[in-house]
């Protein structure tokens, strides 16, 4: 238990009460007044159309996946009795050497010009999302999460949101609150779906046929929006 002070008549009482004993004052209404006076304003300019992971991480997977990719190409390139006899069995004989070429020279000196503009955009990926956990966090201390919707309140928005992962849902949650000017939020349900995807193909070096199934979450959020 603690004391709270009513907004309206400035008297403290117990915040397990529902209301002020002495004017009938909303005990939420007053909580989350306490609440807003213990935040610090975010560190970070809010414009509204941030993601908790940034849209460019795709950046940071080039960057990984282009040496390995540089360094594959160029052990592919190596003339031993094993490559050869992949590129034959692919190409055949007339055009296996001009293959091993291409791709032991001309694909890492690619992928070197490429990653050169990449890396210079992996420092801005990485500031966004700091920026991002910072305003994630600024969210959480802000909105009150209550289980049910208080009495005699009206101004409301029900919203839908939904991620590859319950924290990016969330946070999508907390972004339409902060745009609405919401003071608390009410989940009202929170699920995951899957999709599944199948794909069959032949192998070349071998015959034969494999198959491959790949599947992928979505998770969804329902809640409303509560303004006092």
């Amino acid at each position: 238990m603690a004391l709270i002070q009513c907004t309206e008549c400035e008297k403290e009482y117990s915040d397990k009460a529902k209301a002020c004993p002495n004017c009938g004052c909303p005990t939420i209404s007053n909580t989350i007044t306490e609440k807003r006076k213990k935040i610090e304003p975010c560190s970070v300019n809010i414009k509204g159309n941030e993601t908790l992971i940034p849209k460019t991480r795709c950046i940071s997977i080039f960057i990984i996946i282009i040496p390995m990719f540089s360094f594959w190409a160029i052990m592919m390139s190596i003339p031993t009795p094993e490559v050869r006899s992949i590129f034959k069995s692919i190409l055949g004989d007339g055009n296996h050497e001009a293959s091993m070429f291409i791709i032991g020279i001309v694909i890492p000196w690619f992928s070197i010009l490429l990653s050169s503009p990449l890396s210079r955009l992996f420092p801005e990926y990485m500031k966004r999302k700091k920026e991002a956990i910072e305003i994630n966090n600024y969210f959480k201390k802000r909105f009150l999460l209550l289980d049910t919707i208080p009495e005699n309140i009206s101004d409301t928005k029900i919203v839908n949101t939904k991620a590859l992962t319950d924290e990016e849902a969330m946070f999508n949650l907390y972004m339409e609150a902060y745009k609405y000017d919401a003071d608390a939020i009410v989940i009202n349900d929170s699920n995951v779906s899957t999709h599944v995807t199948g794909s069959v193909k032949s192998n070349i070096i071998g015959g034969g046929v494999s198959g491959s199934t790949t599947s992928s979450n979505t998770f969804h959020i329902t809640a409303t929006l509560i303004k006092y």
